[in-house]
């Protein structure tokens, strides 16, 4: 039975990091109450070795708890052969100390434990099983009263038996984990799809029936060369909208609104419009406030400065988005127009109130360009 991928599985091994501590917990104090009864009715066990097998637990229970910051250091080699000395040791220490009873607790099954999370193999848990056994031929070794077949094989049993149970467990909560991460991931592939699937059926008929539409038109009023014009430059404003729509990774693309607004605006106004684009992130409800602000100087254009173009540069950056709006009009004095309140409402005000910044700058004769800028927190996508 092959381990799932570590990677996949940092939830699940967060919580069997903290059994594995609790465990670890539950055995000190487990082994401090056998140690005090053991010193209490044990006139014959030494101290010295009952007292030095408990500090050892004690310090590293301790050390255990310092490693599991990360699940690296506490499944590491050297860690669990510290971690594995100590619990040898523990579990010989009735034998060194001459005591009648096991005061060593669940401090070597905290050991085993810990072997089986930081590697789910029977291999590994065959090893830590094998050690632990040693422990109790030592201490039978040491005992001067013999044990029986019986005692022999029911202290190894314990070990057997746990390394089963834990190893069978932890393999059922990680494979678990593991199906789930798969089943949720292919779930996100099919709602990514469909969506997609669904995007693309949207922009196909919209396309289909643009074109079809505007080439009707253009058929209808085909002696009107303003008129065939007008529908192209809408028709080609339209399908520039839709590949930004197909292109972008964003969901809500701000420079698909950008451009959308701007073939509004230059079909109801009759204004030719340029525009230049870098980078594209996601149409926050901040920038949508912005694309308003911009659409208001391009109304604003094409009502007052008597030029028949205008230029929009936008610049999405991972910071900062900004839209220049410019053109060659009659231009006009910027703190006369600005004392009148209009274009404080309309755009200035528009920009302060969702924390972005307007810029104006005009002189009669030499044109106009409006600045506006807004900080936001996505990333730049390339053109």
């Amino acid at each position: 039975m092959a381990e799932p991928e570590r990677r996949d599985l940092r939830p699940i091994d967060a919580v069997l990091r903290r059994v594995v501590l609790l465990f670890r917990i539950l055995a000190v104090v487990w082994m401090g109450a056998l140690v005090t009864a053991t010193l209490w009715t044990d006139g014959e066990a030494s101290t010295a070795w009952v007292l030095t097998a408990f500090t050892v637990a004690v310090v590293v229970t301790g050390g255990t708890w310092f490693v599991a910051k990360t699940r690296e250091r506490m499944a590491s080699w050297w860690w669990l052969t510290i971690d594995g000395g100590a619990a040898f040791f523990i579990g010989i220490s009735p034998g060194l100390a001459g005591a009648d009873d096991l005061f060593y607790g669940g401090m070597p099954l905290s050991w085993l434990l810990l072997v089986v999370y930081a590697h789910s193999s029977f291999l590994i848990g065959g090893i830590a099983v094998a050690a632990l056994t040693v422990t109790q031929f030592v201490n039978a070794a040491l005992d001067p009263d013999p044990l029986s077949a019986t005692e022999y094989v029911g202290r190894i049993a314990v070990w057997v038996v746990s390394a089963l149970a834990y190893g069978w467990a932890f393999w059922v909560l990680r494979h678990s984990e593991h199906q789930r991460i798969v089943v949720e991931a292919q779930r996100d592939r099919e709602r990514v799809e469909r969506r997609l699937a669904n995007e693309r059926a949207e922009i196909a008929a919209q396309l289909h029936d643009s074109v079809l539409q505007t080439l009707a038109l253009m058929q209808r009023d085909a002696a009107d060369e303003s008129t065939v014009r007008a529908l192209a430059r809408k028709q080609e404003l339209e399908l520039r909208n839709l590949i930004d729509r197909m292109d972008s990774p964003y969901e809500h693309s701000f420079r698909a609104a950008v451009r959308l607004m701007a073939a509004e605006v230059e079909d109801l106004h009759r204004i030719r419009i340029s525009s230049a684009f870098v980078g594209d992130c996601e149409l926050e409800e901040d920038l949508k406030a912005m694309v308003e602000a911009a659409r208001e100087a391009m109304v604003n254009v094409a009502r007052h400065s008597g030029a028949d173009e205008l230029t929009i540069l936008c610049e999405a950056g991972s910071q900062r988005v900004t839209i220049a709006v410019r053109d060659r009009g009659r231009g006009f004095d910027v703190e006369s127009v600005r004392s009148d309140g209009g274009l404080a409402r309309s755009i200035t005000e528009r920009m302060n109130r969702h924390g972005g910044t307007a810029a104006i700058a005009s002189n009669p004769g030499e044109g106009t360009e409006v600045e506006l800028s807004m900080p936001v927190g996505t990333t730049m996508s390339g053109d």
